[in-house]
C-alpha cells in the first residue's frame, strides 16, 4: 500500500568552491581533533531572562504568542549561562521569522566571545511559505493562476547545521564548565529567538534496528496519492508549484491549458532547503512510500534528499537518499535497492519533510576542497621563486630549492586522482566532473 508524492527534483551542486575566505577561521574537523572527545549527557535550555546587557539591537517581548528576544538585522544576541559538564554540545534554536525581506536569516555563532570555525560564520535558518490559497484559480482563458507565496509566522526548530553540507550530523560547539556565553551576530534579516538549547546528539539507527524497535501494525492502510504541487511549507518564497508540460502522463495535465502539477526543479536546489506535504491518516497500517520524480540536472548526476516524517528522520538510510540522473518521470519506492522500506502509521495527520543535501557527495566535495586550499599553499611557495610573471625560458630549480613542495604537489595528484575515482564510483559512471578530476 503506498502513498504517492508527485515530485520534481533538480540536482545544482558545484564540484568546487573558492579555498579564499575574508578571516582565517579553524576548521571544523580540525576543531572537534583539537579536544577531547566528551559529549555530556546534560541538556541546556536558554531563554529570554539569560540575554546578557551586552547584547545589541535586541528586545524581550510578546511574539506570535511567547515571550522572545526580537533581534533587527544589525543585531548581537548575547545568552549567558552555566554549564555543569564540559564536552561538545549540539545545538537546537526555536525561532520565528519577523517581515522584512524574503530571504534567509543569516547569523554568526560566537563561543564565550569568539567564532569556534568556519562552518559557524554563516548559519542560515529558513524562513516558511506556503500558498496563500489551497485552491488554484483558473482565469478566463482556463488557465490555473500560480498561486501567491505567503510567509507563514510560526515557530519551528531548527539544529543548528554548516551551511556547506559537508556534514550530516548537526554542528558541536565545545563548553567549558562554569559561566559560558553564546552570541548570535546578525548577517542579514531580523528574527525572533525563543529557546537555545545545547544537547547530545546521537546517530540515527539503521532501517535494521527501526525494524526492531518499531511495532507494525499488522494491516494494510488505506493508499493516499499526494500531489507534490500540493505542498503545505517550503523555505524559499521561489518554490511555487510548477507546470510541467514534457510528459503526457502527468496529472493533472491539458494539451491546452496551464496545469500546476510539480515542485521542486532548479528552485529547490541549495543545501538545507525543505518541502513539507500534510497528508491525513484515517486507516492505521503499515505504508510504502512511491515518489514521482524527475531528476534531469545532467547525464550521470545525483541528487540527494534527507526525507523526514513528522519531522524526525526515523533510521539513518533516509538521509542523503540518491535520486540517480533520469530523461524522465519515473516512480522510485524508497528502499535499499534489496529491501522496501516499511513504514507505520497510526490514525491522524502526518508530515513528509524532505530536505537538499549533499548525501555520499558530502565527503568527496569535502576533500576537494581541502585539496583546492592545499594547492593554493603549493601556489604561494612557488610564487616565492618565480614571482607573478614568471619567465618561460628560465629553469627556475624548483627540485633544487623546494623539493619538498614538488613531493608535495606529487601527492596532492594523488590524492585529486583518488577522489576523481570516488566520484565516479558513487555516480555508477564517467562523467564531465570525473574526467576532468
Amino acid at each position: 500500500v503506498t502513498a504517492v508524492i508527485m515530485l520534481c527534483l533538480s540536482a545544482a551542486f558545484p564540484l568546487f568552491c573558492s579555498a579564499e575566505t575574508y578571516e582565517e577561521l579553524t576548521g571544523y574537523r580540525d576543531y572537534l581533533n583539537s579536544r577531547e572527545e566528551t559529549y555530556p549527557d546534560e541538556e541546556i535550555l536558554i531563554y529570554s531572562d539569560s540575554l546578557d546587557e551586552s547584547s545589541l539591537g535586541c528586545e524581550i517581548r510578546e511574539y506570535c504568542g511567547r515571550t522572545a528576544v526580537v533581534t533587527t538585522d544589525e543585531s548581537n544576541a548575547v545568552f549567558s549561562f552555566t554549564v555543569e559538564t564540559p564536552g561538545f554540545y549540539s545545538m537546537a534554536i526555536s525561532y520565528c521569522g519577523v517581515e522584512n525581506k524574503k530571504s534567509d536569516m543569516l547569523r554568526s555563532i560566537s563561543v564565550n566571545g569568539s567564532i569556534p570555525y568556519d562552518e559557524a560564520s554563516n548559519i542560515a535558518f529558513t524562513r516558511i511559505y506556503t500558498n496563500e490559497t489551497d485552491e488554484l484559480t483558473v482565469d478566463s482563458q482556463g488557465n490555473q493562476v500560480r498561486p501567491k507565496q505567503v510567509e507563514v509566522f510560526e515557530w519551528q526548530t531548527a539544529e543548528v547545521r554548516g551551511s556547506s553540507g559537508y556534514f550530516e550530523e548537526p554542528l558541536r560547539f565545545w563548553l567549558d564548565a562554569g559561566e559560558n556565553t553564546v552570541a548570535f551576530t546578525a548577517l542579514a534579516e531580523p528574527m525572533a529567538i525563543y529557546e537555545v538549547r545545547f544537547f547530545k546528539w546521537t546517530e540515527t539507527i539503521s532501517y535494521g534496528e527501526y525494524k526492531r524497535n518499531s511495532e507494525s501494525l499488522g494491516t494494510e492502510g488505506e493508499t493516499l496519492r499526494i500531489q507534490g504541487e500540493d505542498a503545505k511549507y517550503k523555505s524559499s518564497y521561489s518554490m511555487a508549484p510548477l507546470s510541467v508540460t514534457g510528459s503526457a502522463d502527468m496529472d493533472p495535465v491539458s494539451l491546452t491549458e496551464t496545469r500546476y502539477n510539480a515542485i521542486g526543479g532548479s528552485n529547490w536546489s541549495s543545501s538545507g532547503e525543505t518541502v513539507t506535504w500534510e497528508f491525513e491518516i484515517d486507516e492505521p497500517g503499515d505504508y510504502q512510500i512511491v515518489l514521482r520524480v524527475l531528476q534531469g540536472g545532467s547525464s550521470g548526476s545525483v541528487s540527494s534528499r534527507d526525507i523526514l516524517i513528522d519531522g524526525q528522520t526515523l533510521f539513518s538510510e533516509l538521509n542523503g537518499y540518491a535520486f540517480k540522473y533520469s530523461h524522465d518521470w519515473h516512480n522510485v519506492t524508497l528502499g535499499t535497492g534489496e529491501e522496501t522500506f516499511i513504514i507505520p502509521f497510526e490514525t491522524g495527520r502526518h508530515t513528509i519533510t524532505m530536505r537538499v543535501s549533499l548525501g555520499g557527495l558530502a565527503p568527496i566535495l569535502e576533500g576537494l576542497e581541502n585539496e583546492v586550499e592545499e594547492l593554493n599553499e603549493i601556489y604561494r611557495q612557488l610564487l616565492v621563486i618565480m614571482g607573478t610573471d614568471p619567465d618561460v625560458y628560465r629553469d627556475y630549480q624548483f627540485e633544487l630549492y623546494i623539493p619538498e613542495v614538488i613531493e608535495e604537489l606529487k601527492a596532492r595528484s594523488e590524492a585529486v586522482r583518488t577522489l576523481g575515482e570516488e566520484l565516479q564510483e558513487y555516480l555508477g559512471t564517467k562523467t564531465g566532473d570525473t574526467q576532468f578530476l
